[in-house]
Parts: structure tokens; sequence; C-alpha cells
């Protein structure tokens, strides 16, 4: 056996820096590496002529396919792999789009996956497929193409010494600045190209991505989201977005390729593969370097130790927070710290956490209520039809996993987590994590978030509670990501439907899907907590529990209550915590709701 050393830097969330060193035994061993690309939430690399991938498998991206003498490879930004073969391209993971409906290509020399289409080159030109919604996917004809990349909505191609674009030109990016003898083309959001001993970017630059600082001697560069990267003089140098360590470029020995995502960057050097930045796009759950390789899964590290690399000051939208700085902010959270009863309800099953002790109820089709065994469990969540712990060990997940929704990434400091239709959310210290199912982009977060304090999962969406207020991101089918104006927000509620509620100073304000009623604005009296279901919405106030919306189950039909505490609203039924335990109305699918008994 070959021992491959790799070298990770990681950043946790509240913006310590920490370096993983492990010893990877593999079974063939990594001789060389020949190719690297990243995706937003994963890296793949080339080595003894197949593909290997790490990281989240959200989309199926790390289901490797079998492959020999791979010659190039592109990792796109939302969960699509291609690999050219023998001169075939082969793709996998995410499905929609039409990007693994690869064209007839004749002898394939080079590949680029953007965000939603796909571009190659072979010897007859430049071929691209995927949408082609701003034209990304139509190339002009590119006689003596001979390099070939692909963005978010836009392509570029070198040929003939110039660079030619086209697609969306949203912010000038399908129009490139003159650049002599350009030889190395990259593109995400926005674009970078390498010449004669220059460097130039175009298109968008809000954090200075395109902001290129003078370079010689430049051997290779790529673009994440919102930051960029140069191998200069035989170091790597990068600029723009940094806020999750992409930019804090560690010790490398002879670096020689680079590959960045939205949030991390690595490179290879003498001694290997080095990442740094979002620990979830290298590291699995555990916190491992564990790439995966013609579906087969690569032995774990023999031995991972960690240690303080360095510290660097907190930028001023970071603030570190414990899990106590929330209890005043966030009633979900108040009564986890207290050590009182905490329910959630999902689609056909919930669970309640009580005395360090989590049990879930109702449908049990996909696991979603056989609780695994958790370590001093402070906070559970319920969704579709799966559930997620927080304990001493991390987030644990249990239920349905089509979606690789019971897939956590690594968390150092889980402070919050919210489960909604097939994907999750988690707040880790002063960032917001989302993982499984992305269509509609429930789990791309947006990266300007401000000291996040609480986040919630629908159905098709997400949205969190920072210092600017409420933010939504994913499916706007009924608009309820469009945010409407909120006074000091306290709190927010997805749930399983396409509407969301909000506590503020003027009470409870919804948003989204009003079809059932569910959206509409009841007059409360000093409202502190609200939940909402598929249709219908229940909050709490001074007088007590009062839900609205659909009612063909009794789902908004409160019973008499003995000084409610907390509310939890499910698909078509409704729960509460009051001085007799726990109370739930309704249906939960086809059966009435049993709680469990603690005392038992």
């Amino acid at each position: 056996m070959k021992t491959a050393m790799i070298k990770m830097l990681a950043v946790d969330r509240l913006q310590l820096m920490l370096v993983v060193l492990c010893s990877l035994w593999l079974p063939a061993g990594w001789s060389e590496i020949t190719a690297i690309s990243a995706g937003d939430n994963y890296t793949c690399v080339v080595v003894d002529g197949g593909v290997e991938c790490g990281g989240e498998n959200t989309d199926g991206q790390l289901d490797v396919p079998l492959l020999e003498e791979v010659t190039a490879l592109s990792a796109g930004s939302t969960g699509t792999v291609c690999a050219i073969a023998g001169g075939k391209v082969n793709c996998w993971g995410r499905e929609s789009d039409g990007l693994l409906e690869v064209p007839e290509i004749n002898q394939a020399q080079s590949i680029s996956v953007g965000a939603r289409h796909a571009c190659a080159l072979d010897a007859e030109g430049v071929i691209c497929w995927g949408v082609n919604n701003y034209g990304q996917s139509s190339p002009p004809s590119l006689p003596g193409a001979t390099a070939i990349a692909s963005g978010d909505d836009f392509s570029c191609a070198i040929a003939n010494g110039d660079i030619h674009c086209w697609g969306k030109d949203e912010d000038g990016r399908t129009t490139p600045p003159p650049i002599v003898a350009p030889e190395v083309l990259k593109l995400s959001t926005h674009a970078c190209a390498a010449g004669r001993d220059t460097v130039a970017c175009w298109g968008p630059s809000d954090f200075g991505e395109s902001l290129a600082p003078p370079f010689a001697e430049v051997s290779d560069l790529d673009v994440g989201g919102l930051h960029s990267c140069v191998i200069a003089e035989g170091d790597v140098k990068c600029w723009g977005f940094g806020l999750q360590g992409q930019l804090q470029v560690p010790e490398i020995d002879l670096p020689r390729m680079l590959a960045l995502g939205s949030g991390h960057s690595c490179a290879v050097g003498s001694d290997g593969l080095v990442c740094w930045g979002r620990t979830r796009s290298f590291l699995n759950a555990a916190g491992e370097m564990a790439f995966v390789t013609g579906r087969r899964l690569l032995e774990a590290p023999e031995t991972v130790s960690l240690y303080d690399y360095f510290q660097r000051p907190k930028p001023a939208i970071m603030q570190e927070r414990s899990p106590e700085d929330y209890i005043d902010e966030l009633p979900l959270l108040r009564a986890v710290l207290t050590g009182d009863m905490v329910i959630t309800t999902g689609s056909s099953h919930s669970c309640a956490l009580s005395e360090g002790v989590v049990r879930c109820f109702g449908d049990d089709d996909v696991g979603q209520v056989t609780v695994p065994e958790l370590v001093n469990p402070r906070q559970v969540s319920a969704g579709f039809d799966f559930s997620c712990a927080i304990d001493d060990s991390g987030v644990v997940c249990w239920g349905a996993n089509e979606r690789n929704q019971t897939q956590p990434p690594f968390s150092i400091n889980p402070i919050q987590i919210a489960i909604g239709g097939r994907h999750g959310c988690l707040l880790d210290g002063a960032t917001v994590d989302c993982w499984g199912w992305n269509f509609n982009g429930q789990t791309a977060v947006p990266y300007d978030l401000r000291n996040p304090r609480q986040v919630t999962a629908g159905l098709y969406h997400s949205c969190a509670l920072d210092d600017d207020g409420v933010r939504c991101w994913g499916s706007n089918a009924y608009g309820q990501i469009d945010v409407p104006t909120l006074v000091n927000p306290k709190f927010v509620s997805s749930g399983l439907g396409n509407h969301n509620c909000a506590v503020d100073d003027t009470g409870v304000v919804c948003w989204g899907d009003d079809e059932q009623g569910q959206a509409q604005n009841m007059p409360l009296v000093r409202p502190v907590d609200v939940s909402v279901g598929y249709e219908h919405s229940c909050a709490l106030d001074e007088s007590g529990v009062h839900c609205w919306g659909k009612n063909t189950q009794g789902q908004t039909d409160v019973p008499v209550l003995d000084e409610p505490r907390q509310v939890s609203v499910g698909g078509n039924y409704s729960c509460a915590e009051d001085n007799s335990g726990l109370v739930c109305w309704g249906a939960m699918g086809l059966t009435r709701v049993k709680v469990p008994n603690w005392a038992d």
C-alpha cells in the first residue's frame, strides 16, 4: 500500500482556523492527481486514470461511475459532473436541466460544466447542451477553438487568440477585456482569463472578485462563486469574498493546479491535495476526508489530528455567540435550553424532547419515528418524512433519504436545526448551512447573511432571521420568498407548505400561498410563537392558541388548553404543550394522534 498525504485547512463557523492533517491509506494508492475540479459543495479529482469525489452528495455527484483513462474533468456548481474517458463524455449527478443528456460528441478534447448547462470541445468545434434561456448553449461558429468554459448562464471560448463569449450579458459577462495570448479561461458568476503575464477578470464584482491584482508568471487560475485564485510565481494568491475562509491560503509546496467552489478552495501541490474554506465541500459528516471512486468508498483516515493554525479577527458581521445568547430571542430554543418539553411536527409524524429523551410517534413507513441512539439531545426537528436532532456528536438524522436529507454536513458548533420537505438547515455557530434536495435552490444559502440567529425550512424554500431581518431563498412559486416589511422580527416559521409567518412588533405577519386563508394576518394580542403547516397556521398569544386556514380535518379547531406554552403545526394537524403535557388535534395521515407518555 502507498500513503497519500492530504492536508486540509478547515474553517469552523466562528472563523477559527483549523488544520486537519490526515494520512489516508488508499487501496490502490494515489500516485498522482492529474486533474481537479470543484462544485459548490463537493470536490473531484482524477487520480490513477479514474475519478474520485468527496464532500456532499446532495444530487448524486459522489455516485462516481467506473471510468478508465480519464483525460478531463469538470464539476458543475449545482451538482453535475462530466468527465472525458476514451474521447467520450460521461456525466452524472444532478439530473435536471438536461445536463445528463449528452449530445453526440466526436472525440471530445475538453469539457466544462456550468450552473445549468455544459460545453465541450471536439475536433469539429464547440458543442453545448442544457438550459438555453439566454443562448448560453448556442455557441457561435468558432473554428480553431482551443479552450472552453461554462458559467452561470453564459459561456466563453478561446479561438484564434481571442476570447469569445455568449449567453446572459448581465454586468458585462459576455464582453471580455482585451487579453494578449489568453491560455487559461474559467467562468462562474464572473470570469477570469490568464494570458502572457496577465490576469484579467470581468463580470460582477460585488466583493472584488473581478478586480484581479497584477501578476507575473501565472500557471493556473480558477474562479469560485465570489472569489478567484491564481498560481503566480509559484504561490497561490486569492481575492474576493472570503467570509468562509476560502481566501486564507495555507502553506502549499509547489502548487500546480487549482479548483474553487462557492465557499472553498483547493490546490494540488507536491505533497498532495490541499483544501481550505467551507469544510462540507471536502469533508464528510464525520469530519473525515473520504473520497468515493467507482461507487466504492475509500478507506477513512487512520488518524486525524486537529490543532489551532492561527486566529484572525472576526469580521464585524460575524459575532461569536453561544446557545445561551438565543434564550430571549427564540421560543423554540428557550424551551430547549431550560429543559422544558420541545415539540416538533412533520407531515404525518411528530417528535418531542423532554427530560433528555427524544420520542417520535405517527407514521413510520420510512423510519421517521424510529429514533436512533442519541447522546444528550438538546433539540429535535421533524420534516416531511425524516427527523433530525442535535446531540453531543453533532446533527443526527433518520427516516427517508432519497435526496440525502438524512446526511447532514459536518458541524462544529450546532445551535439550531430546521427540517423541511426533503431538505434541512442548520445554524452552526454564526453560519447557516443547508443540505438535501436543492431543485429549487432551497439549500443555496445567501452568502451575505449578517449574524443569523434562527433558520427555518419549508417545502421548497428556506428562511433565516439575521441582523437585517428575515431573508428567504428557494422556490417563489407563491411569493413565499418575497418577505414583506417587518418591524423588529423575532421569529419566523416556514413549516411544510408554501407560506411563512413571522412574529414582529406589530403581531404575526404572514406571506406566500393564501389559497386557504393560511397567510392571513390575524388580530392577536402580543403573540410569542407561530407555526405553519401545509395550508394552516397557528399562533400563541396572551389569550392562548389560535389557528386559521384549511380545516378539513379539524386542524384549526383548537381544544381547551391549560396555559399553553408552545405550538407546532404539522401537515393537517396541530400540537401544543400545556400543563397537561402534549396535546394534538386534527389528523395525522389517516389516524388520530397517540401521544407517548414520558412517565412510562
